[in-house]
């Protein structure tokens, strides 16, 4: 389907599509590639772009100092000006990719809905001259329906078959469960099982990392058996994670919060399979899960199936897609959540 393309900014300017690829494969030596290794998929996607570009500097958002603030903008200050294609896969604003655009080609990986809504809206700003950026160096590969790990690899590799590395990956940051067996058998437990490939690796230097991971991308597409036994060690690590969940649940309790029925846990760490023990379909249309990080608290929201969660996205500046987002916030959690409520039917069930 047309939709499932990764669409590319300004996507409809074919001519600028190819020559922007040609300036790309022009300046194969000078790429620096930005990612967020806490998340698999931004990990994934910056070895995608080190499979492609073997001398890439790579620079993890969350651990590099000398490269980015401590709000998280980068210190364009720093940058080798002779290293002049950057690789961008975390969420960043319009304005800073502009900055980076002006000293070199930059393109922009992202799969959260509300970013891609955003650019679009700064993108037609600047085609109705409500301000002067200059796009001419910048590209946005963006899909909702996608991992950025299988953007980056469409765009990278669009002759090559997917890694089933990759496409697992994709499909979980995607939320793409409508095929339960596939969902359950195999990308599920190639999460848990590369969660605990990163953990076991924080402390190595993120070129090696990155550079691994290529490895692990390269072996589950060359030897099968390597991927299955991957499998094998994820479905053993959810033996042992389903017992925390199930702890972590106990707590959990029932809310209405903006107007949709919600079962709510106080816990991080969560996700859509966590949640297991507690939800039950019928009856509930959103699971949440918060923590306290010392400063704020962070709030999780998913969903089993697509909805349309704009409002929500927009009234707390949630990034996400329709699946799962997460915002932070100053409110108490009785206040944002309110305390345990004698829960309605969902909506679609009173009728």
């Amino acid at each position: 389907m047309e939709e499932d393309k990764v669409q590319e900014v300004p996507a409809e300017n074919i001519e600028f599509k190819e020559h922007f690829k040609e300036r790309i494969e022009k300046n194969w030596e000078r790429v620096i590639c930005i990612y967020n290794s806490e998340n698999l998929d931004s990990l994934c996607a910056a070895a995608v772009v080190k499979m492609r570009f073997h001398q890439a500097e790579m620079h993890n958002v969350k651990k590099d100092g000398d490269f980015f603030s401590m709000d998280g903008n980068i210190k364009l200050d720093n940058v080798d000006r002779e290293k002049i294609l950057f690789f961008v896969i975390f969420s960043i604003s319009l304005i800073e990719l502009q900055k980076m655009s002006e000293d070199g080609l930059t393109v922009w990986i992202d799969n959260k809905e509300p970013d891609i809504k955003k650019f679009a809206e700064d993108v037609k700003n600047i085609e109705l001259g409500v301000n002067d950026l200059n796009l001419s160096n910048l590209i946005a590969l963006t899909n909702p329906n996608a991992g950025c790990s299988e953007i980056a690899w469409e765009y990278l590799f669009p002759r090559a078959s997917s890694s089933p590395m990759v496409s697992a990956i994709g499909s979980w940051e995607s939320y793409r469960n409508e095929d339960k067996k596939d969902w359950e058998e195999i990308i599920v437990p190639i999460q848990y099982a590369m969660r605990v490939w990163n953990y076991n690796r924080l402390k190595m230097h993120e070129g090696s990392k990155v550079s691994e991971f290529v490895g692990v991308i390269e072996k589950s597409q060359s030897d099968y058996s390597y991927f299955m036994n991957m499998l094998f060690m994820g479905k053993n690590i959810i033996g042992y994670q389903v017992g925390l969940n199930f702890d972590k649940c106990k707590g959990a309790y029932e809310t209405l919060f903006e107007g949709y029925a919600a079962i709510v846990v106080n816990s991080d760490r969560m996700s859509l399979e966590a949640f297991k023990s507690v939800y039950v379909e019928a009856r509930h249309e959103l699971m949440i899960n918060y923590y306290f990080s010392g400063k704020d608290w962070t709030v999780s929201l998913y969903a089993s199936k697509e909805m349309n969660l704009e409002a929500i996205a927009k009234k707390y500046e949630a990034v996400g897609n329709s699946r799962a987002m997460i915002f932070k916030t100053k409110l108490l959690p009785r206040e944002l959540l309110g305390d345990f409520k004698e829960m309605p039917l969902p909506s679609d069930l009173v009728r």
